[in-house]
């Protein structure tokens, strides 16, 4: 399966999604995933033109903050 995870944001927990993005990442490499792992912000919403240029299956998002989880980001991703 081709996942994109998400990490990172504009919320003060950048440094914790980050990680949390890295971390997610090789779990889902180990387990025989293809994954691209993104920076997304509100400022900067290339990563869904790569997911879409890479023709992934799926996204998942590790966000935190207030944007990451309280409905922007998710939004963004409807």
């Amino acid at each position: 399966m081709k996942v994109m995870v998400l990490a990172g944001g504009p919320d003060r927990e950048r440094e914790v999604s980050l990680h949390s993005g890295e971390c997610v990442a090789a779990a889902l490499r180990e387990a025989g995933h293809e994954v691209l792992l993104h920076d997304l912000t509100p400022a900067d919403t290339s990563a869904l033109d790569a997911f879409a240029q890479w023709q992934g299956d799926c996204i998942f998002p590790a966000l935190h903050g207030r944007w990451g989880e309280g409905g922007g980001a998710q939004t963004l991703l409807e």
